[in-house]
């Protein structure tokens, strides 16, 4: 196994935890916090009692522990809260939001702009699916300004937790108020001390037509997992108003020093040398060398509801003769696989050097034409090593290009890890002056102990630094292996159209990786 690694010794200087109690009691209506903030995507503490009105003002949540989730283009977000008294859990949502679409796929309202609350008011936090007790409500802004006895709650058992709801537009976008019950048919929520329940916040973004932006609040942020599986919600945990705070709660993050940047490095500013390549020459039809790229295999929708079946045929995955890889997504022959959906509609080819070719920094590039089409979904990306140890997103992901094909000018970057994973990952779109499937072009990334740039025809496109995934954990200073696929449909860029046409193929005339030569 080909193996490069650069070894980068930091010396990280200490810092003190402070620590905050709060003083017996707050009255609401302060500005004094009336609970501790938690763990972001992990924790959040509910104060009670409090005293709150549904009417759609939320001026009455003051003092209560406010979360923000907000997306990397700034045009959608939320900022949320919850508390309890003795009858109700309350829910706040305060969403920005430029483009509301809503009411215009009947009751998919997760498809549309909306807020989502799900519990888990069971006291099994080891349930796998949705049981009595587990519930997800979806709250279009459709609700503004219906009556009570209009209101529209969707999701999964949604109808089972007799939430009540309030909508009001804002100058901004909405606001969202629910309350509730804390007790009712599927559950017995006692809101005490350190009481846990299981708990977590999406909002669901639309620019035009269907959603295409999801943020999520929860344990881990997985987006087609953690929504699905109960086991995957956070906590919200009741904190009685007058209780001091624990002292584990509490501890304040040190004191950190912005890590700086080097911004005038460019494309061609450094020195490289080549430590591993694939050109692809050979005879057209020779399957991909064994000693580089191992194929992937199934249909068990890949984590994202795919529907291809990825093969080892050369029918999917083969040199065309003219110096590329050809890695095709054809329909597939009746009853020819099985997926997890039943017979498999499409085939096509997941390549990765994963025990073949591992490395750790350097520049990783590849000179592509990607295929086009609505559900077509090609990648150039990478996975941490340790993946088998570790798991995903504590393994680290990172993403040198995807395109969906409904945004045929519009390429993705992105950094998933322990955090910040699935839409909540840091990265960017960027969008081309034509469609990228018109031509070739080179995707790259230069990887640092501490900094990802990304490249596109040799010009910057982002730089992502460990201080953006502050508090989480950095987890890229380890070996990556890289893969190569054409993904068929999946949540994100939805299903193949009439418009569709097969077979798509994604060229790849090298894959090369570098490491500085000084």
């Amino acid at each position: 196994m080909l193996r490069f690694r650069q070894i980068l010794v930091l010396t990280l200087s200490g810092a003190l935890l402070l620590m905050l109690k709060l003083p017996p009691t707050y009255a609401q209506g302060s500005d004094k916090p009336l609970a501790p903030t938690g763990v972001p995507g992990e924790t959040y503490y509910a104060p009670f009692p409090v005293n709150i009105t549904l009417d759609g003002d939320l001026s009455d949540w003051k003092g209560v522990p406010q979360v923000k989730l907000v997306s990397d283009s700034g045009k959608a977000g939320v900022t949320f809260a919850a508390a309890a008294d003795d009858q109700y859990l309350y829910f706040s949502g305060d969403v920005l939001d430029d483009h509301i679409v809503s009411g215009e796929h009947g009751t998919d309202y997760w498809n549309e702009d909306s807020v989502e609350l799900y519990i888990n008011g069971t006291g099994n936090f080891d349930l796998p699916g949705y049981v009595n007790g587990v519930v997800q409500i979806a709250v279009p802004p459709l609700n503004a300004d219906k009556a009570d006895n209009e209101t529209i709650v969707g999701g999964v058992n949604g109808d089972m937790a007799d939430a009540k709801v309030k909508v009001v537009l804002t100058k901004t976008g909405y606001n969202v108020e629910m309350a509730v019950p804390l007790h009712n048919d599927i559950w017995d929520i006692v809101p005490k001390h350190d009481g846990e329940i299981g708990f977590q916040v999406h909002l669901n973004a639309t620019s035009a037509g269907d959603r295409d932006t999801k943020l999520i609040w929860s344990k881990f942020d997985t987006t087609d997992e953690s929504y699905t599986n109960p086991r995957l919600f956070g906590k919200l945990i009741f904190f009685e108003v007058g209780h001091a705070v624990a002292a584990a709660s509490t501890a304040l993050p040190p004191t950190q020093t912005p890590i700086p940047v080097d911004n005038s490095i460019t494309w061609d500013s450094r020195e490289w040398k080549l430590l591993w390549s694939d050109e692809f020459e050979g005879k057209a039809g020779t399957p991909v060398d064994s000693a580089n790229w191992v194929p992937d295999l199934g249909g068990d929708g890949w984590g994202n509801a795919e529907l291809e079946y990825y093969t080892n045929s050369t029918d999917n995955a083969a040199l065309d003769g003219n110096g590329n890889l050809a890695i095709v997504a054809r329909k597939a022959e009746p009853d020819q696989f099985r997926c997890y959906y039943g017979p498999c509609q499409y085939t096509s080819a997941r390549l990765t050097t994963k025990g073949k070719v591992e490395f750790t920094y350097g520049r990783v590039e590849a000179r592509l034409r990607i295929p086009r089409g609505q559900g077509l979904w090609p990648a150039f990306w990478m996975l941490g090593a340790d993946i088998d140890q570790v798991s995903w997103p504590a393994s680290g992901e990172i993403d040198i290009m995807e395109n969906v094909g409904f945004e045929p000018r519009v390429v993705h970057g992105t950094i998933h890890g322990p955090g910040y994973s699935g839409t909540s990952g840091r990265g960017f779109p960027y969008r081309m002056e034509q469609d990228v499937a018109d031509d070739f072009h080179i995707f790259a990334i230069d990887w640092d102990p501490n900094v990802i740039r990304w490249y596109i025809d040799g010009k910057l496109a982002k730089t992502t630094t460990v201080d953006s995934v502050s508090p989480h954990k950095w987890v890229y200073d380890h070996d990556f292996f890289i893969i190569l696929n054409v993904a068929v449909g999946g949540r994100w860029p939805g299903i193949p159209n009439k418009d569709t046409v097969f077979p798509q193929t994604m060229l790849v005339d090298y894959v090369r990786v570098y490491q500085l030569a000084k």
